[in-house]
Protein backbone atom coordinates (compact mmCIF):
# COMPACT_ATOMS: atom_id res chain seq x y z
CA UNK A 1 0.00 0.00 0.00
CA UNK A 2 1.31 3.45 -0.88
CA UNK A 3 0.22 6.30 1.41
CA UNK A 4 1.05 9.89 0.53
CA UNK A 5 0.86 12.74 3.00
CA UNK A 6 -0.38 15.49 0.75
CA UNK A 7 0.36 19.17 0.84
CA UNK A 8 -2.67 20.77 2.45
CA UNK A 9 -2.71 24.41 1.46
CA UNK A 10 -0.86 27.09 -0.45
CA UNK A 11 -0.42 30.83 -0.14
CA UNK A 12 0.45 32.02 -3.64
CA UNK A 13 1.08 35.59 -2.57
CA UNK A 14 3.68 34.56 0.01
CA UNK A 15 4.94 31.36 -1.73
CA UNK A 16 4.12 29.28 1.33
CA UNK A 17 3.36 25.57 1.31
CA UNK A 18 1.50 23.97 4.22
CA UNK A 19 1.37 20.26 4.93
CA UNK A 20 1.65 17.37 7.32
CA UNK A 21 5.02 15.72 7.66
CA UNK A 22 3.77 12.80 9.75
CA UNK A 23 0.28 11.79 10.86
CA UNK A 24 -0.20 9.66 13.99
CA UNK A 25 -1.37 6.09 13.59
CA UNK A 26 -1.82 6.31 9.81
CA UNK A 27 0.08 3.84 7.65
CA UNK A 28 2.94 5.46 5.71
CA UNK A 29 4.38 4.43 2.32
CA UNK A 30 6.46 1.69 3.98
CA UNK A 31 3.47 0.29 5.87
CA UNK A 32 4.62 1.72 9.21
CA UNK A 33 2.57 3.45 11.89
CA UNK A 34 4.05 6.23 14.02
CA UNK A 35 2.59 7.27 17.36
CA UNK A 36 1.92 10.90 18.29
CA UNK A 37 4.69 10.66 20.89
CA UNK A 38 7.27 9.51 18.33
CA UNK A 39 6.13 12.18 15.87
CA UNK A 40 6.70 14.87 18.48
CA UNK A 41 10.21 13.53 19.17
CA UNK A 42 11.03 13.51 15.44
CA UNK A 43 9.71 17.04 14.92
CA UNK A 44 11.74 18.41 17.82
CA UNK A 45 14.89 16.57 16.73
CA UNK A 46 14.53 17.99 13.21
CA UNK A 47 14.28 21.56 14.50
CA UNK A 48 17.18 21.13 16.91
CA UNK A 49 19.58 19.53 14.46
CA UNK A 50 18.60 19.93 10.81
CA UNK A 51 16.09 22.59 9.62
CA UNK A 52 16.95 21.95 5.97
CA UNK A 53 14.52 21.44 3.10
CA UNK A 54 15.57 18.87 0.53
CA UNK A 55 14.48 18.34 -3.03
CA UNK A 56 13.45 14.68 -3.52
CA UNK A 57 16.09 13.47 -1.04
CA UNK A 58 18.84 14.49 -3.48
CA UNK A 59 19.80 18.14 -3.04
CA UNK A 60 18.94 21.15 -0.92
CA UNK A 61 15.89 23.06 -2.11
CA UNK A 62 15.70 26.85 -2.36
CA UNK A 63 13.22 26.87 0.51
CA UNK A 64 13.15 27.28 4.28
CA UNK A 65 11.00 26.08 7.15
CA UNK A 66 9.11 29.05 8.58
CA UNK A 67 6.68 27.15 10.83
CA UNK A 68 6.71 23.70 12.41
CA UNK A 69 4.35 22.45 15.10
CA UNK A 70 2.42 19.53 16.48
CA UNK A 71 -1.31 19.99 15.88
CA UNK A 72 -2.91 20.41 19.34
CA UNK A 73 -6.41 19.54 18.05
CA UNK A 74 -8.10 18.26 14.90
CA UNK A 75 -8.64 21.21 12.56
CA UNK A 76 -9.13 22.21 8.95
CA UNK A 77 -7.10 25.14 7.62
CA UNK A 78 -8.89 27.64 5.39
CA UNK A 79 -9.28 26.08 1.92
CA UNK A 80 -7.34 23.00 3.02
CA UNK A 81 -7.82 19.40 4.06
CA UNK A 82 -8.42 18.25 7.66
CA UNK A 83 -5.39 17.85 9.91
CA UNK A 84 -5.42 15.31 12.74
CA UNK A 85 -4.41 16.08 16.34
CA UNK A 86 -0.81 15.01 16.95
CA UNK A 87 0.26 15.52 13.32
CA UNK A 88 3.53 17.27 12.58
CA UNK A 89 2.60 20.29 10.48
CA UNK A 90 5.18 22.28 8.55
CA UNK A 91 5.08 25.49 6.54
CA UNK A 92 7.83 26.06 3.96
CA UNK A 93 8.59 29.30 2.17
CA UNK A 94 9.70 28.72 -1.40
CA UNK A 95 12.57 31.00 -2.43
CA UNK A 96 12.69 30.48 -6.20
CA UNK A 97 10.10 31.20 -8.87
CA UNK A 98 11.02 27.98 -10.70
CA UNK A 99 10.40 25.77 -7.66
CA UNK A 100 7.20 27.66 -6.85
CA UNK A 101 5.84 26.99 -10.35
CA UNK A 102 6.67 23.30 -10.00
CA UNK A 103 4.86 23.14 -6.64
CA UNK A 104 1.81 24.96 -8.05
CA UNK A 105 1.65 22.59 -11.04
CA UNK A 106 1.60 19.55 -8.74
CA UNK A 107 5.20 18.48 -9.28
CA UNK A 108 5.56 18.11 -5.51
CA UNK A 109 2.79 16.46 -3.55
CA UNK A 110 3.99 16.26 0.04
CA UNK A 111 6.70 16.34 2.66
CA UNK A 112 8.90 13.38 3.53
CA UNK A 113 11.09 12.89 6.56
CA UNK A 114 13.61 11.01 4.41
CA UNK A 115 14.82 9.08 7.43
CA UNK A 116 15.92 5.58 8.08
CA UNK A 117 14.97 3.37 10.99
CA UNK A 118 15.78 -0.02 12.41
CA UNK A 119 12.85 -2.44 12.30
CA UNK A 120 12.80 -4.78 15.29
CA UNK A 121 12.20 -8.29 13.89
CA UNK A 122 10.19 -9.37 16.96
Amino acid sequence: MNKEVLLKNFSSEKKLVYGEVLVPDVEDSQGDLVSAEEIEKAAHEYLRNFRLVGDTHETLAPAEVVESYIAPVDFTPESGEPIRKGSWVMVVKIQSDELWEEVRKGGYTGFSIGGEAYRDPT
